[in-house]
C-alpha cells in the first residue's frame, strides 16, 4: 500500500551529533515511538530545537514531556493515536508554536549549570 508520504518523511539513519540539530531544526514535530526508554537525552535535544512532542509513555518520557503542554504522550504500540497526534500538531499552527516556546523555554531546566545547582543543594540539605 502506498501511503504517498516520501515528500513528508525522511528516514536518515544515525546522524553524527554535530548533524543532529541541523537535522532536527528542519523537522515540524518530534516523534519518539520508543517501546522502552530511561531518560532519553533526544527528548531534550528536540525541545531545544522547539520542537512539540509525540512520544510514547514509557520510561522516564513521562518525567519530562507533560502531556498538552510539551506535545503528546500516546500508548506504546499505538500508532493509530500517534498519526493522530502528529496530525493535531501539523494542522495547529497556532498550537504548534505555541508548544515550540514552552518547550524552548522549559528545556533549560535541564541545562548542566541548573542541574549542578540542584545537586549542590540537595547535598547541602543532607548534610
Amino acid at each position: 500500500m502506498q501511503l504517498g508520504l516520501k515528500k513528508y518523511v525522511q528516514f536518515v539513519g544515525r546522524v553524527p551529533q554535530v548533524q543532529v540539530r541541523p537535522f532536527m531544526q528542519q523537522a515540524d514535530v518530534f516523534v519518539l515511538p520508543s517501546l522502552s526508554e530511561g531518560f532519553p537525552n533526544v527528548i531534550l535535544e528536540a525541545m531545544t530545537c522547539g520542537l512539540p512532542i509525540v512520544a510514547t509513555r514509557v520510561g522516564g518520557i513521562p518525567d519530562v514531556i507533560k502531556n498538552g503542554v510539551h506535545g503528546y504522550l500516546v500508548e506504546a504500540k499505538r500508532p493509530d493515536e500517534i498519526a493522530e497526534k502528529i496530525l493535531i500538531l501539523l494542522q495547529n499552527d497556532q498550537l504548534r508554536n505555541e508548544i515550540s516556546r514552552t518547550n524552548v523555554a522549559e528545556v533549560k531546566a535541564y541545562a548542566w549549570e541548573n542541574i549542578i545547582d540542584q545537586l549542590e543543594r540537595i547535598y547541602l540539605e543532607i548534610q
